[in-house]
């Protein structure tokens, strides 16, 4: 599905009753067989109230918003952006707010020191589960220990898997 037009929507903060902040808003999507759009509503747990307050859980939901109602992160789905491309504006400002300060760094360095090297300036369309795997050989080959590959093959490709078809990498 493709994306589609945007709508300029607020969204809405909610506390839930298990004492979090949920997030909702709805993201438009063009059925690629109808044409049509279609609505489809999204939510998720953003914190907790003992550990961030509402106008935190609001920023987080602006940054949301921004994305769908035409924010610097929309893009045309031509084809062209490159894996590093979506790595930094998509993938590591989405699932990166829920990581730690420790995970964070590690996740980085990872990335820069090893994934980003060899699949920066790919397509992100070409991306292959056989260019990851040739990567981890190429690192397992150059005596990287067990723990640098390991972290390279779970944590930072995870992303491949939300782009390539869900299959484990060996």
């Amino acid at each position: 599905m493709a994306r589609g037009r945007a709508r300029y929507q607020r969204g809405r903060v909610v506390a839930t009753n298990g004492g979090g902040w949920e997030i909702h808003y709805n993201v438009y999507l063009t059925d690629p067989t109808t044409g049509q759009p279609k609505r489809h509503h999204r939510s998720r747990v953003v914190g907790y109230k003992p550990k961030m307050h509402r106008a935190d859980a609001e920023k987080i939901l602006a940054a949301e918003l921004a994305a769908i109602n035409g924010g610097p992160v929309t893009r045309a789905a031509d084809g062209t952006i490159t894996f590093g491309n979506w790595m930094r504006n998509f993938y590591i400002p989405m699932r990166g707010a829920n990581w730690r300060d420790a995970t964070r760094r590690t996740n980085l360095d990872y990335l820069t020191s090893h994934v980003y090297p060899a699949l920066e300036h790919v397509a992100l369309k070409d991306v292959t589960k056989f260019q990851v795997q040739m990567l981890l050989n190429r690192l397992a080959a150059e005596e990287y220990s067990y723990t640098v590959v390991y972290h390279v093959r779970d944590r930072s490709p995870r992303m491949t898997h939300w782009y390539l078809p869900k299959t484990t990498l060996s």
